[in-house]
């Protein structure tokens, strides 16, 4: 396969992906507002199939420290400790 059939194809699947990004999975996990409700239609839509989505690698680490700090006893809970 060629550089040029590699790309056409990439492009052609990352078309119909999105990237949600780390807040927007922080407004939905800490039920911030005023973005919780649009955060959460977004995740819904993952969920049901209707958004084929990604997030970046390091989103996952970032999340985790965020909520350590915004909510260190809702972390505890969720780790079972």
């Amino acid at each position: 396969m060629t550089m040029l059939n590699w790309h056409l194809i990439e492009r052609k699947n990352m078309e119909s992906k999105i990237l949600v990004d780390t807040n927007v999975l922080l407004d939905y996990f800490l039920t911030r507002e005023p973005f919780f409700n649009d955060a959460k239609q977004i995740i819904e839509k993952c969920a049901e199939g209707k958004i084929n989505a990604c997030i970046a690698a390091h989103s996952v680490s970032n999340m985790f420290f965020i909520q350590c700090v915004s909510a260190p006893t809702r972390v505890l809970m969720i780790c079972g400790r």
